[in-house]
């Protein structure tokens, strides 16, 4: 029982690991296509409130802010901080406003 187990376990290494090296050779490509501008945009995060008025369950979107953050830098992330601890709901009306900003297309990236 002890042999097919090490086997099993070997099997699930194996595949894990092609896995992940597959994974990691379109990350590596996609990274040598990015700009340091859009590397250092997806790395960066930004409080929900940085894009937005209102507070609570009331909180709106400034297009304006999201056009600019998303569009002109990248931003990779938006934070649901807990000064702004949204609902499931409140946040899916939100993410469909992220995803109507024309992004500018560098480099290949989206």
């Amino acid at each position: 029982m002890r042999i097919s187990t090490i086997a099993i376990y070997s099997l699930k290494t194996l595949f894990a690991g092609w896995a992940t090296t597959r994974q990691l050779a379109k990350d590596r490509s996609l990274l040598k296509r990015m700009t340091l501008e859009e590397k250092v945009g997806q790395m960066t995060q930004l409080a929900i409130g940085m894009i937005a008025t209102g507070q609570d369950q009331t909180i709106q979107i400034d297009r304006a802010k999201l056009d600019k953050a998303i569009g002109n830098y990248g931003v990779g992330s938006i934070l649901n901080v807990h000064e702004q601890a949204l609902t499931v709901d409140k946040w899916h009306e939100i993410i469909d406003k992220f995803r109507l900003p024309q992004r500018k297309r560098v480099s290949g990236f989206r």
